[in-house]
């Protein structure tokens, strides 16, 4: 069963307290976040994250996805976001598990907004040409995500690449 809320628009001006237009919104479930309990607890270097792969210390790609229209309002469903992180890896042509995803929410436009982190495996960086890859596959939207995430756009953040000066 699908779900809706109209907050926002003016039919809500004359139904403030229909069900589809109270901005009360319940308690979200915990936001799903790729797990790292195999990996010692370790602290990484500034601008590096630990990988889900391999536990090591690495300057990942990463961005924002915007997911336009979901078909699930759950940001706690493990499998949605596991399936995600599956296709991402495999279409993106990295090694499995090289995926995290961290703390998905809707913003204020009902937007699903997810942080997303992708691992090199050898080594510590991508290369610029791997960067170009995954930066066109996924800003030109080669890549497709599973049906249930709808539409997305995705918004990259500068990427460390050695020796580079900020």
């Amino acid at each position: 069963m699908a779900s809706f809320r109209l907050a926002g628009n003016p039919v809500c001006d004359h139904l403030p307290n229909t069900a589809y237009c109270n901005v009360t919104q319940h308690a979200p479930s915990r936001a799903y976040t790729t797990s790292l309990v195999k990996c010692f607890s370790g602290a990484c270097p500034p601008e590096q994250s630990m990988s889900p792969q391999s536990c090591g210390c690495a300057y990942p790609y990463q961005g924002v996805m915007y997911f336009r229209a979901p078909f699930f309002a759950d940001v706690g469903n493990g499998t949605a976001f596991q399936e995600l992180e599956s296709k991402l890896w495999t279409k993106l042509e990295l090694s499995p598990g090289s995926v995290a995803l961290q703390d998905p929410f809707f913003n204020s436009d009902s937007y699903m907004q997810v942080q997303v982190k992708l691992f090199p495996s050898g080594g510590p960086y991508f290369n610029r040409t791997e960067v170009m890859r995954i930066g066109f596959d996924l800003s030109n939207q080669t890549f497709k995500p599973p049906k249930e995430f709808g539409p997305y756009y995705f918004i990259a953040s500068p990427y460390p690449f050695p020796g580079h000066q900020r």
